[in-house]
C-alpha cells in the first residue's frame, strides 16, 4: 500500500483487527503514531513490512503493544532511534532493517530473540564496529550484512551465533 496515495487510510487500517500481513511503503514521519496505533488492533499480525518515504525518519516509537504473534518484521528508512520493543517480539523468525542507519547498535536489542533465524542489516548501523556477545543470537542460522559505511570490525565473541549456517557479508 503506497500511503501517498491513500493518507487517510493509515488511522482506519485498525479496523483490519484480523489482519495476518501488513505492507506500508512511502511512510511519512507524521503518519508513524497512526500506523503504530493501528498495529497495535492487529492482534493476528504474522508479517510486517514499512518503508519510509524517501528522507523521511520512519518513526514507530508510540508502539507500545506490538503484535505477539510477529514473526516477519522488515524496517526500510532512517530510524532516528531504534524501537525498543523489538526485543518483546519472542516469536520473531526473520527481521530486516534497511537503510536505518541509526547510531545505536541494534545488536543490543536483537541478541536475545528466542526465535530469531534470520537476520538482514543493509545500512542499518553507522558505527564502526558490530559485536555479537557470547551467548546471543542463539538460533540465527542465516546472517547478511551489506553497506556499512563506517564500520571496521565485526566481533563475534565465543558462543555467540552457534547454529549459524550461512554468513554473507558484502
Amino acid at each position: 500500500m503506497d500511503i501517498r496515495q491513500v493518507g487517510s487510510v493509515v488511522r482506519e487500517l485498525g479496523r483490519l483487527s484480523q489482519l495476518r500481513e501488513l505492507g506500508i511503503m512511502e511512510l511519512r514521519r507524521q503518519d508513524g503514531p497512526e500506523l503504530c496505533s493501528s498495529i497495535e488492533k492487529m492482534n493476528n499480525l504474522c508479517g510486517l513490512n514499512v518503508k519510509s518515504l524517501e528522507e523521511e525518519v520512519l518513526d514507530l516509537q508510540f508502539l507500545s503493544s506490538p503484535p505477539l504473534l510477529l514473526q516477519q518484521l522488515q524496517l526500510r528508512g532512517n530510524l532516528e532511534k531504534f524501537p525498543n520493543w523489538i526485543s518483546s517480539l519472542h516469536n520473531l523468525k526473520n527481521l530486516c532493517l534497511w537503510g536505518c542507519e541509526s547510531r545505536d547498535d541494534p545488536l543490543e536489542v536483537l541478541r536475545d530473540l528466542p526465535n530469531l533465524v534470520k537476520l538482514s542489516l543493509i545500512r542499518a548501523y553507522d558505527g564502526e564496529e558490530l559485536c555479537f556477545k557470547a551467548c546471543g543470537f542463539q538460533r540465527l542460522k542465516t546472517l547478511f550484512l551489506s553497506k556499512f559505511q563506517r564500520l571496521k570490525f565485526v566481533i563475534v565473541e565465543e558462543g555467540a551465533m552457534t547454529h549459524l549456517q550461512v554468513l554473507n557479508i558484502v
